[in-house]
């Protein structure tokens, strides 16, 4: 679940050009452990 809202919140960036294309790694891989993790405390439980 964290893996595909990452995604599509790095297509969007990407689309909206908001960051510099090599930093679309480093903030997807930021979004799926912060996603993951906020998931896992809250609805995982």
């Amino acid at each position: 679940m964290a893996t595909i809202i990452s995604e599509l919140l790095v297509i969007v960036s990407w689309y909206l050009d908001l960051t510099a294309f090599l930093w679309l790694n480093a903030i997807g891989c930021l979004l799926v452990v912060g996603i993951a993790w906020v998931l896992q405390r809250t609805i995982y439980r």
